[in-house]
């Protein structure tokens, strides 16, 4: 298990680095966005009655349509910053660090079951595969490539799955190791849950069911 301390640590610099990054992008107006599913969106602009919010007619073609919990998400961002692009894009940018640091705790423990579970080190560093997975987290949250999941506001579509599905993936992990040692197995609720909410949100929660045991079967068992 990760220390507090050093969660707590490493959580705030990959923020701090994400916040960095992608800070000179977040002031920019609406560029190539769904506008129907966001400026003209009349679901989002108000949490309440929240069945307006989570059913709705699809229209066609717009990024939100059979997707409650992105639609969901945009309402909230709607609701704490108000309309700009800015606010949209912080919500974004709130996802993709939270994304960073479940990605960071992942990594983290597939590498030290790598290594046979070796024991934290008792000096006060970080171990060898927790430096290394926090390294990995952090060239992936600031790479090029990732830019879209903040500016591009529709593109939340992807990082919010992204969201659930490392948690489920981890929870899924975590509740492996559980099992693995005996003792009774409380997760498969918190799974299904995240699972249920990223196919509520991107179709590519498909693959969640296939990644713990992918993990599985190449790392853990």
């Amino acid at each position: 298990m990760i220390a507090q301390r050093v969660l707590l640590g490493g959580a705030v610099v990959l923020c701090g680095v994400i916040a960095v990054a992608y800070a000179a992008g977040l002031s920019a107006p609406f560029l190539m966005d769904d506008r129907e599913s966001i400026e003209e969106n009349p679901t989002i602009k108000s949490l309440w009655p929240i069945g307006r919010v989570l059913w709705y007619p699809a229209a066609g073609g717009r990024t939100i349509d059979g997707r409650p919990v992105l639609n969901l998400s945009f309402a909230v961002s709607r609701a704490l910053c108000g309309p700009s692009a800015r606010a949209y894009r912080l919500g974004n940018l709130a996802i993709h660090a939270a994304n960073a640091v479940l990605l960071w705790m992942l990594a983290a423990r597939v590498l030290r079951a790598a290594r046979g579970c070796e024991a934290p080190r008792t000096d006060g560093w970080p171990s060898g595969p927790l430096v290394a997975a926090f390294v990995a987290a952090a060239i992936w949250a600031v790479h090029p490539l990732g830019v879209m999941a903040v500016t591009y506001v529709v593109q939340r579509a992807e990082s919010l799955s992204a969201l659930f599905m490392l948690v489920a993936v981890l929870a899924a992990v975590v509740g492996i190791e559980v099992d693995a040692s005996g003792r009774p197995n409380r997760l498969v609720s918190v799974v299904a849950l995240a699972a249920g909410c990223a196919g509520a949100t991107k179709e590519t929660a498909v693959a969640v069911p296939f990644i713990p045991i992918a993990i599985d079967r190449a790392v853990l068992a």
